[in-house]
């Protein structure tokens, strides 16, 4: 191959290296920010679940 093309195609994948190192820590920003989404709508369903069964026992009939 030529010079100049063997140059060329290693500036691409050199553009690509560092575009791939981008797209990485991108990612992990984003699975962190997933992680925290998660674990909010957890605290958000136990705090539903535990409101419902609070309604349920008020609304239910006495038992004599």
């Amino acid at each position: 191959m030529n010079e100049k093309v063997e140059n060329l195609i290693l500036e691409h994948l050199r553009v690509m290296r560092a575009d791939m190192a981008s797209m990485k820590d991108e990612m992990s920003g984003v699975r962190a920010e997933m992680l925290v989404m998660r674990q909010h709508m957890a605290g958000l369903l136990g705090s539903q679940v535990l409101h419902d069964g609070e309604l349920a026992t008020q609304s239910s009939p006495r038992q004599n």
